[in-house]
């Protein structure tokens, strides 16, 4: 029996495996030979022209790209591998064949002047020099055909626009090595500025630093660079511009422009700003300035002048300087008014005149303490009578301490007449009635006053509480004395204090009559005598005095409610009858036409709103709320778009809020009681990390604000 064979043949499907991967190494192993052999340098008569270079390099660009955008993540990056490996190839091999220049030349892109994208390396100095439309390839976009660089490079270099491209640049490093570029002038400009600020910001934040370790306040009440009591930060950097050139340049930026302080004079240095900085002065639509007679007089005044022009310009009067100017009105308009605030002020400079006084006022008087008169500040009124109006019985007792303790003999006589004197301290009923009746007075415009100062302020809400106010004072005219004097009984029987009138007859007084005067007409020589007298001549007085004061001086807001009340919320609009809407609107147009222009068509304003107020939501009530539900379609409503801007644009005031007092007396007094807290946390931690300050270093903060000053500097030749 023949023996079994133990060959196996092999299966079909790993026969034509094991030929695939013979094929496959036969063809990686094509053209293997010529990696170990150099090519000699193609002849002058084989160098291909520059053009027929571009073609081909263009053909083979777009099929790469084509390709590349084709293939998955793998094949990127093989090609990636293989663009590495060729780049080291040619730098190993083929460099070698061409000249010295060309390999700086080589290197030179392949190091420094190189812009990677998808594969292909790009020149940046022919793209800068060059501003050509027609480029040639190797001068725009690049090559990555490695293999043939040198003859390539070659061809370049000899082409015109290389040449013209190195000459360029070889001029170029030239004159920035020396300094003669076209720009030299205007870099010299911007180094000399940034070394300016630097200079500046280097002394400013050392004396910042300095104040700030030793808990020094940087201003006093005055803060004008150009008064000669402006005190602490700026008298330290005028003293420090004596002897320093640098502070000496930079106080001289601050030095008064406007020389003609008059209504004219203002217009035009207004007229020159809006000029400078490229607004159209026919596009003012809402202004506001404080209550000086150069800025808000009906005729010489720069609003006066400015509705000249402009007469669509709404100008409105600063809301909280008129309502601060109403309460000196009103404090003015009696002398018995004028007498109150003045014991108000003798009471707290009597206690605050030497530490010993103090002293005993903070021992026999625990809550709120006193404070100055202002005529600047608008709670200064309000801050000063409320502590004497709640503890009135304690600082009486205090002014008898006083008196009885004092070795200054001034102080003696002062403290005793202000705590016994009816007429000249607290003793009196008169002076409990008047500091109730202010009291209630000053509360109510201390709430506007803060209403007013809000951020988010507009027109329609400051004239319902003006309106308020006056309903107010009207009110408080009636019944106010009553209630006064109920509650000024009281404090007066606490007190020990005979709650009753002074009853001391009054000289008549008698003036010069003229020789055509009725001898009957003497109503102005009648003296009132006891409470009658006081209430005609001092409560009644002040009230009339409140309520013409703050409806002259906001008349401007009244005269814009008549014309842009129907827009001031949503529910005002759709209470508008349509026949009572045509007519508002059509106002408003005629508000706002100047001559032949017009801001708004109030036929079309009118169609806009009727739509207009049945598609808003109900959540939408103010008139800022509207205007933001209209941005997007302004195309749909633009009359209603333009109008709703003008009257958000009218201003209620042009002063920032007041901040009330602080107990940190070192570091936030009344001195910084605008500041904001960031800047008061700062100081703090300055004033707490002493140690650490000192070892900070300022060269990046102050390089960095010098090159940001400098770049905001026009210059010119």
């Amino acid at each position: 029996m023949p023996p079994v064979s133990t060959r196996k043949h092999v299966h079909g499907s790993v026969k034509r495996k094991e030929k695939k991967k013979r094929d496959e190494f036969i063809k990686s192993q094509a053209n293997s030979m010529l990696k170990f052999v150099t090519k000699s340098g193609p002849s002058k008569t084989d160098v291909p022209t520059e053009d027929e270079i571009n073609k081909k390099d263009a053909c083979d660009e777009e099929e790469m790209l084509t390709n590349e955008n084709q293939e998955n993540a793998d094949a990127v990056e093989y090609m990636e591998e293989t663009r590495e490996k060729n780049m080291e190839e040619t730098r190993e091999k083929n460099i070698r064949n061409v000249n010295a220049s060309m390999e700086t030349w080589i290197l030179l892109i392949l190091e420094h002047g190189k812009e990677l994208r998808k594969g292909i390396e790009i020149s940046w100095l022919k793209r800068v020099l060059r501003h050509e439309k027609d480029l040639p390839i190797l001068a725009s976009t690049g090559f990555s055909d490695w293999r043939n660089i040198s003859s390539r490079l070659k061809s370049h270099e000899t082409s015109h626009t290389h040449i013209l491209c190195m000459t360029k640049w070889t001029e170029l490093e030239v004159r920035l090595q020396r300094n003669e570029t076209v720009d030299r002038h205007l870099q010299e400009e911007i180094n000399r500025e940034k070394r300016h600020w630097r200079d500046v910001l280097l002394r400013l934040l050392s004396l910042v630093e300095a104040f700030a370790k030793y808990n020094i306040s940087f201003r006093r009440d005055n803060a004008k660079i150009d008064d000669e009591n402006n005190r602490n930060f700026l008298g330290m950097i005028k003293a420090i511009a004596k002897f320093d050139p640098v502070m000496i340049e930079h106080l001289r930026q601050f030095e008064k422009e406007v020389n003609d302080t008059s209504g004219k004079g203002l217009f035009d240095a207004l007229r020159k700003v809006l000029f400078d900085f490229k607004l159209n002065i026919n596009d003012v639509r809402g202004k506001g300035y404080d209550n000086g007679a150069n800025m808000k007089g009906k005729y010489k005044g720069v609003q006066s002048r400015l509705l000249e022009v402009i007469p669509r310009a709404c100008y409105t009067p600063c809301g909280c300087h008129s309502l601060n100017l109403a309460l000196c009105d009103m404090a003015s308009s009696s002398k018995k008014a004028v007498s109150f605030f003045g014991i108000v002020q003798q009471i707290y400079c009597l206690f605050s005149s030497s530490t010993r006084n103090w002293e005993i006022f903070r021992e026999k008087v625990n809550g709120l303490t006193l404070k100055p008169l202002s005529q600047t500040r608008w709670e200064s009124r309000i801050d000063s009578v409320k502590p004497i109006r709640f503890q009135t019985l304690q600082i009486r007792e205090a002014l008898f301490y006083l008196a009885e303790s004092s070795n200054n003999p001034m102080h003696k006589s002062q403290a005793e007449s202000l705590a016994e004197s009816e007429s000249h301290g607290i003793g009196g009923f008169e002076f409990l009635f008047g500091m109730i009746i202010w009291h209630e007075l000053l509360s109510a415009f201390n709430i506007v006053s803060k209403i007013l100062q809000s951020e988010d302020m507009d027109i329609d809400v400051a004239i319902s509480q003006l309106n308020g106010l006056v309903l107010f004072l009207k009110e408080y005219r009636e019944t106010g004395f009553e209630r006064a004097k109920s509650e000024a009984t009281r404090i007066a029987n606490e007190m020990e204090i005979e709650p009753a009138f002074s009853v001391k007859p009054n000289r008549t007084r008698k003036r010069k009559r003229h020789f055509d005067e009725d001898i009957d007409n003497e109503e102005e020589s009648m003296v009132l005598p006891g409470e009658e007298g006081f209430k005609v001549d001092y409560f009644i007085n002040i009230m009339d005095q409140a309520i013409v004061s703050i409806e002259t001086r906001f008349e401007q807001f009244q005269s814009y409610d008549k014309t842009f009340g129907f827009l001031f919320d949503l529910n005002k609009l759709k209470a508008t009858s349509d026949d009572e809407l045509m007519e508002s609107c059509v106002r408003l147009g005629d508000f706002l036409r100047h001559g032949e222009h017009s801001d708004v068509n109030g036929e079309d304003l009118c169609s806009e709103l009727k739509l207009l107020r049945m598609v808003l939501p109900e959540e939408v009530k103010r008139a800022a709320e509207l205007l933001n539900s209209l941005k997007g379609m302004e195309d749909f409503y633009p009359n209603s778009w333009i109008a709703y801007r003008i009257l958000l644009t009218i201003l209620v005031s042009v002063a920032s809020a007041e901040r009330s007092f602080s107990k940190l007396k070192l570091i936030k007094n009344y001195l910084r009681s605008t500041m904001s807290q960031e800047r008061l946390n700062g100081l703090s931690m300055i004033s707490i990390e002493k140690d650490t300050v000192d070892k900070l270093d300022y060269e990046k903060i102050m390089d960095e604000f010098a090159g940001r000053k400098a770049r905001r500097s026009v210059f010119q030749k």
